[in-house]
């Protein structure tokens, strides 16, 4: 098997960054860079759409940009494509409601260190708790 068919291989299982995948090439003893300028040239490997799929599947979980922007960079996406998602808040009230009825004893220090954790601004968060005291 020559290195463009393992790659093909590889893809076809599962979605993969530039780096991700030359790591697994070279593991295996490839010249990856030839194999993933082709597989660029052919669209099967597109860190831009790659990371936009990511943030919107990680931000429908619940989880927040810095905890997406931290995730992406480890697998290998560029600053400037870190630079130009476009974030929202949208699902930080939901995830605070979900987790408070879950938490006992101090609500307060725990929701904020668990939004935190999960990548959302400390200032929102702070706010929020702010803003739903009475529920906590």
């Amino acid at each position: 098997m020559d290195g463009l068919d393992y790659a093909f291989s590889l893809i076809a299982k599962k979605r993969y960054t530039s780096k991700e995948l030359q790591e697994r090439l070279e593991k295996k003893g490839f010249n990856s860079e030839p194999i993933i300028n082709r597989l660029k040239e052919l669209n099967y490997i597109n860190d831009l759409e790659y990371a936009i799929d990511y943030k919107n599947k990680k931000q429908n979980e619940g989880y927040g940009k810095y905890k997406i922007l931290f995730n992406l960079k480890n697998k290998g996406i560029k600053e400037d494509i870190l630079n130009s998602l476009d974030f929202s808040n949208d699902k930080i009230e939901e995830v605070f409601f979900k987790k408070i009825q879950k938490i006992k004893g101090d609500k307060k220090s725990k929701i904020y260190a668990f939004l935190v954790n999960r990548g959302f601004d400390s200032n929102d968060v702070k706010n929020l708790i702010y803003k739903y005291e009475d529920k906590l």
